[in-house]
């Protein structure tokens, strides 16, 4: 405790620190995902960013403790949940709405924006270190073939229910 109130000042500052390398590894899964998808349309940037962040969360030999520490902080927030918000999840969430939002020619504001953008996120999130999921899916490994099909799938499934969204009224009701 000696230690950790040296380096650290307290729990907190200790926390406070591992949380930063936590963020700094988010921020760096959302650049790559920016980066894999330039130059692209925006279904193309939703792919890539769909391809990487699973390649980040569920591949073999990457920062899952991550993940574990993000779960527990959303179960039991500490003053630090809004430093996350704020400097990683928002900046993820306007990429996401902006290309969600040119796909469905709205503004990124529409609530049915946002709606599409938590779609996906729930959908890649359903697979980080999820018991039920992984109950349904025994045989998912992780390997790279097994993260792009599902990828693949992800994508697909978002986009055709975005592109649903496109449709004039009359259609959908049918």
């Amino acid at each position: 405790m000696a230690a950790v109130n040296y380096h650290f000042r307290d729990k907190l500052g200790l926390y406070r620190e591992v949380l930063g390398k936590a963020m700094e590894t988010m921020r760096a899964t959302t650049e790559a995902a920016r980066q894999a998808g330039a130059g692209g349309s925006s279904e193309h940037k939703l792919r890539a960013y769909i391809r990487v962040f699973l390649q980040r969360v569920i591949g073999q030999g990457h920062d899952t403790w991550i993940h574990q520490l993000m779960a527990h902080e959303i179960a039991d927030p500490t003053p630090a949940l809004d430093l996350v918000i704020d400097q990683v999840i928002l900046p993820r969430m306007a990429y996401l709405s902006d290309l969600v939002a040119d796909i469905l020619r709205l503004s990124p504001q529409d609530d049915r924006v946002m709606r599409c953008v938590l779609s996906v996120q729930s959908q890649c999130h359903a697979m980080m270190t999820n018991a039920v999921s992984r109950r349904f899916m025994p045989d998912f490994r992780g390997d790279a073939t097994a993260i792009d099909r599902l990828a693949q799938h992800i994508a697909e499934f978002s986009l055709g229910g975005i592109r649903s969204l496109t449709q004039p009224d009359e259609l959908l009701r049918a």
